[in-house]
């Protein structure tokens, strides 16, 4: 069994995507498309519920936690950037992580940024991702990590440039902790 984490809160907010290219560099992406992650139904485009605001917090992402539960919750006394943000914390080793899968445009330089605070979080031997992004393909394997943040830390923006690869499916993960 896969465990990560111990005595812990991690607060994520404000997940924007960037184009690089096509924009002239300068513009932002966010948006908040209704789109069913449902087999057989079409890939989204951008991200839904890219800053948590949404109810429930976890609206248009889907969990995934190995080990000890995480609770998964929205917090309205921690913001960075909106209403609220996502909060995920366990007392006991926990490997958990959100994710959206996404299609877009192949080929293109895009930027995933969010902001991420810490408190206490701690990993067990061989934890190698924690407090972070990451850009996956659609089985969930790692195409781009952003910088892993154990420890305490005040709000942190991560930034992490990709090339969508030529099939436009990418897989946009925020992590909690995890083997990643």
């Amino acid at each position: 069994m896969r465990t990560a984490v111990k005595d812990l809160e991690a607060f994520l907010a404000a997940f924007l995507l960037t184009l690089l290219a096509g924009l002239n560099g300068t513009g932002w992406q966010r948006a908040h498309p209704a789109f069913a992650e449902e087999r057989g139904s079409p890939l989204p485009t951008a991200l839904q519920n890219p800053s948590f605001d949404s109810g429930p917090v976890t609206l248009g992402w889907t969990t995934h936690v190995y080990g000890a539960k995480a609770e998964i919750a929205a917090d309205a006394t921690v913001v960075h950037d909106g209403k609220q943000s996502l909060r995920i914390s366990s007392s006991e080793p926990s490997d958990a992580a959100l994710g959206q899968n996404l299609v877009l445009p192949p080929g293109k330089v895009i930027r995933l940024k969010g902001g991420i605070k810490t408190h206490d979080l701690k990993g067990e031997e061989g934890v190698r991702v924690a407090g972070t992004l990451q850009i996956q393909s659609l089985d969930g394997s790692p195409r781009v990590s952003g910088r892993s943040h154990f420890g305490t830390n005040g709000w942190l923006e991560e930034s992490i440039p990709f090339r969508v690869p030529d099939d436009g499916k990418v897989r946009v993960a925020v992590f909690f902790v995890g083997f990643g």
